[in-house]
């Protein structure tokens, strides 16, 4: 499960909200896309979002194997072709894939789902 703290914009330093997810599909996505912005130097990459993304994920290669690794570097490079280079609010398909893998949850694979394997 993750849990996001959303910041108060005052001093007290407490969060005005705290969400729990266990979106797998949603959360590898919105991750993979902050890599791919990071990966692309696009203009948001000073937020902190982005900015930590690159570091999270090389905190994460202890645990993988090189094949793994690998892998994930293929997946990021996609993102970071295609997807990252969109605004993921605004530019199509990206609403409608936030919305499939939401849709998906925690499901153990994506078929039957309406999200395109490209």
């Amino acid at each position: 499960m993750s849990t996001v703290h959303a910041k108060t914009p005052d001093t007290r330093g407490g969060a005005i909200f705290v969400f729990h997810t266990d979106e797998f599909w949603l959360n590898l996505h919105h991750f993979l896309y902050v890599l791919g912005r990071a990966e692309n130097k696009e203009r948001d990459t000073s937020r902190e979002a982005v900015a930590g993304a690159p570091g999270d994920q090389e905190r994460g290669f202890e645990k993988l194997s090189a094949k793994e690794q690998t892998i994930w570097r293929e997946a990021v490079a996609s993102y970071a072709a295609r997807p990252s280079k969109k605004d993921i609010v605004f530019d199509d398909p990206l609403p409608a894939l936030t919305n499939a893998l939401a849709r998906a949850g925690d499901s153990r694979s994506l078929t039957g789902s309406k999200v395109d394997p490209a």
